[in-house]
């Protein structure tokens, strides 16, 4: 995780359950838990990888996110015929907060006080 990204991994499901290869995943997050009754309103990520063969590491990292907030993320599978997985697990994470500095002193001046 970064200030303004997650990176998510899981195992490909297959197309018929676990075998053979999906033809998509939909990988949604939110700063409140994600169910089925609020899939459709939370963001969709863009740009996930096509789905690889039934038990493949899968990874794909979900940037443009705010700094120091909780996400949920939950991922649906599609395979050629448009039938539709349930909603997987839902994990979250925290991006990292950006800590900013104070801003520095101004006006310091030094005037000679004479010889020590």
């Amino acid at each position: 995780m970064t200030t303004n990204g997650v990176s998510l991994s899981w195992t490909a499901p297959g197309a018929n359950g676990n075998v053979g290869t999906a033809a998509s995943y939909d990988l949604r997050y939110s700063t409140v838990p994600i169910t089925e009754t609020n899939w459709p309103s939370v963001t969709p990520a863009s740009g996930e990888p096509a789905p690889g063969p039934a038990g493949a590491s899968e990874s794909f990292t979900v940037i443009g996110l705010a700094p120091g907030v909780t996400y949920w993320f939950a991922l649906k599978t599609s395979d050629a015929s448009n039938d539709v997985s349930p909603l997987s697990n839902v994990p979250s994470a925290a991006t990292t907060a950006t800590l900013t500095p104070p801003a520095p002193p101004t006006g310091l001046r030094a005037s000679g006080g004479g010889e020590q």
